[in-house]
């Protein structure tokens, strides 16, 4: 029998089209793509990647960040995760092409976007 947690995240990572599992070649990923958390700014704050690609967010600041999925009026569920210390990762695959917007959900001044592509 399936807990209504377990429920809530097949139907989250179905709507989002996100996976985890990524593919990797002599234990390295073919397809990560980095974003890095500094000084209160996602950089690059715009990234473009193909289809299936890791996108993975690194935390180089001393205070917690989030990634969250949507715009400052309106978060979605789409993706997130928190990092919450220096060295802190999240990582999520964008497999549906399409615009993802995303900010910090502390510290909303801080957004960025990723562009999906076939």
């Amino acid at each position: 029998m399936r807990t209504p947690l377990a429920l809530t995240a097949l139907v989250f990572a179905a709507i989002a089209d996100v996976s985890s599992g990524t593919a990797t070649h002599h234990g390295v990923n073919t397809r990560d793509a980095s974003i890095a958390i500094r000084t209160f700014q996602f950089s690059p704050d715009t990234l473009r990647v193909k289809s299936g690609t890791r996108v993975v967010w690194t935390n180089a600041d001393e205070i917690e960040h989030t990634i969250t999925s949507g715009v400052p009026a309106e978060p979605e569920l789409r993706f997130g995760g928190v990092v919450d210390t220096r060295g802190a990762t999240y990582a999520a695959t964008l497999e549906k092409p399409g615009t993802y917007a995303y900010l910090c959900d502390r510290h909303r001044f801080m957004h960025g976007t990723v562009i999906v592509t076939r």
